[in-house]
């Protein structure tokens, strides 16, 4: 149960008493599976869901999750590997990350780029040396319901793959993954691949 005492100027505007019937709610940590939920809003003692709810939302959403890589690839240098990616609805890329290599030295850069001419969104550098799975935070970046995005890291010694892990797109509802990307040296990946480099994002509505 939580106070609605914000002030909202739309309620005002309509009338609805002096404006302050806002509310806020922060999903707590068992929320943050991958999972979707339903979340209704009611008054106390009252049956009828308020205005817009029930609603569905998700957390901590990725793609890969429970795969396996089946390769560990030498590079020979320093490369850039990524995914191609869309969302089915808009929400927030909250985490970058990718499964390091046995082999790989060095640190790593992920990076989130607008997939149409490759602007950049987010960069980040995590601390991870081990390995399987990696992952950093980066400031909230709101992506857009059926528009393609990629997500990349900087590997220097060795990558993990499966060859045609993403032929004909590979989904886990509400991402699906496109396609998989490289490119020599540290930059947008633009060689297309229908290998799954194992670079993911985690979205929340």
């Amino acid at each position: 149960t939580v106070p609605a005492n914000i002030f909202r100027q739309d309620l005002l505007n309509a009338g609805k008493g002096n404006g302050y019937h806002g509310f806020n709610y922060q999903p707590n940590s068992s929320f943050r599976d991958g999972q979707w939920h339903v979340m209704q809003v009611r008054y106390p003692g009252m049956a009828t869901s308020l205005f817009n709810t029930p609603k569905r939302i998700i957390c901590n959403a990725a793609i890969f999750t429970g795969l396996t890589p089946v390769d560990t690839v030498p590079t020979g240098g320093l490369y850039t590997v990524g995914t191609q990616f869309s969302s089915s609805v808009g929400g927030r890329i909250v985490e970058l990350g990718f499964y390091r290599a046995a082999g790989e030295t060095g640190s790593n850069t992920l990076s989130l780029w607008a997939d149409s001419g490759g602007n950049p969104l987010a960069t980040v550098t995590p601390t991870c040396s081990s390995t399987g799975w990696c992952w950093a935070s980066i400031p909230p970046v709101t992506i857009t319901a059926g528009t393609r995005y990629r997500v990349g890291v900087t590997v220097n010694a060795s990558h993990v793959k499966t060859g045609c892990g993403i032929s004909g797109g590979y989904t886990r509802d509400p991402l699906t993954a496109h396609s998989g990307y490289w490119i020599a040296g540290s930059a947008f990946p633009t060689g297309g691949s229908c290998s799954n480099f194992f670079v993911d994002v985690k979205f929340d509505t």
